[in-house]
């Protein structure tokens, strides 16, 4: 069995969509199961290296004294609106969206398709 590594968060992202088994335990219910799940996907895929902070450009007029034309020169800075601290975490539950294909009892344990 081969497994794959990611270093980059939306690689990762783009290749969880598929069907998932994982094992229930006895004395698990369902939304802690599904909780679980997602906690662990949320703090895995914000540890990844992140998309680049967004940039945008900046133009600033300047008008040469000897000929009275305005010179524009364009720069590209940072956009703080998109800097992590700003917005949050990358990935929130709302990214994830998990449906059971069959429900197992809380007392129950076995393999629970996702």
């Amino acid at each position: 069995m081969s497994t794959l590594s990611f270093a980059y968060a939306p690689t990762a992202f783009r290749m969880l969509e598929g069907v998932l088994a994982v094992y229930k335990p006895a004395g698990l219910g369902i939304n802690s199961l599904h909780n679980q799940i997602i906690s662990k996907l949320l703090t895995d895929m914000n540890n990844l290296e992140q998309r680049p902070q967004k940039q945008r450009l900046l133009s600033k007029v300047q008008t040469a004294n000897s000929t009275n034309q305005s010179l524009i020169p364009q720069t590209n800075v940072p956009d703080w609106s998109d800097h992590i601290l700003v917005t949050g975490p990358r990935y929130r539950n709302e990214d994830f969206h998990i449906s059971f294909g069959n429900l197992l009892d809380a007392d129950a344990c076995g393999v629970q398709g996702e």
